[in-house]
């Protein structure tokens, strides 16, 4: 019989060789994942600031805003400002007569001047029926209010008449009511009660005196005056030629009629 053949024993060395082989293994993949870990790039953190698209709407939003500040301020800037009311009859006020009379007469008058009143109550309603009703004359009162104080008062307020077409009469109001100079006959009480007794809006006048929108008029009136060469009230302009006092009638008549040629 053939001997059976006996299985070979390991040896020790090869055994020991595959185990530490073995044993090996596990420390290798370790390392090559450490190294492929240490190969990639670092791992960044979220950020933590404002996203591209809420940057974007903000910015958006930011513009929006500011149009709609630039159209409001355009608005505001363009609207114009309410204008003032002067009169119901444009460029009246204190003229008397048709803009379209082939003379002009300009007065330079105080109401507190005991001669322009003089003019005013008695040669002055001749002139007026003879040639500024009939379109002849246009007449234009300018203040040359220089007494005092209350002159510059009651010219103010015949203007704040004139807002309402009422000039004329309270010019007459004004100059029948005389009591001597700066004495209290046009203070503003008195002001008040005489646009009362000819039927002005009392509310009205009382805002316009307390304004004294008028008063830069009135100044402006008497420096035009003084530039003119005038000293003296009642002065006045006919046909170029100045004419000073209160004349009578007939004085008058004789300088419009060669005014009038």
């Amino acid at each position: 019989m053939e001997p059976m053949s006996k299985k070979k024993r390991p040896d020790s060395r090869q055994q020991g060789g595959r185990q530490r082989s073995s044993q090996n293994r596990p420390q290798g993949r370790a390392q090559s994942v450490a190294a492929v870990q240490q190969s990639r790039p670092p791992r960044r953190e979220p950020s933590r600031g404002l996203s591209r698209k809420t940057l974007v709407g903000l910015v958006a939003g930011a513009v929006v805003l500011l149009v709609v500040v630039v159209i409001l301020a355009s608005l505001t800037i363009s609207q114009p400002a309410a204008p003032v009311t002067i009169s119901a009859n444009p460029g009246e006020g204190s003229a008397k007569g048709s803009a379209d009379a082939p003379l002009t007469v300009d007065e330079y008058s105080d109401f507190q001047c005991p001669f322009c009143a003089r003019f005013a109550l008695d040669t002055f309603p001749r002139i007026d029926d003879t040639y500024i009703k009939p379109g002849k004359v246009r007449w234009v009162f300018h203040h040359f209010a220089r007494i005092g104080p209350e002159s510059i008062s009651a010219a103010q307020a015949a203007e704040c008449a004139g807002e309402q077409s009422q000039f004329w009469p309270y010019h007459d109001k004004l100059f029948a009511n005389q009591q001597g100079e700066n004495r209290g006959a046009f203070r503003a009480s008195q002001l008040r009660s005489f646009a009362k007794d000819i039927g002005l809006d009392e509310n009205a006048f009382g805002s316009c005196l307390d304004s004294g929108r008028w008063s830069s008029k009135v100044n402006q009136d008497l420096a035009d005056g003084e530039r003119r060469g005038v000293t003296g009230t009642p002065s006045f302009f006919i046909g170029g030629k100045m004419v000073e006092g209160a004349r009578p009638y007939n004085d008058f008549q004789a300088a419009i009629e060669e005014a009038l040629r």
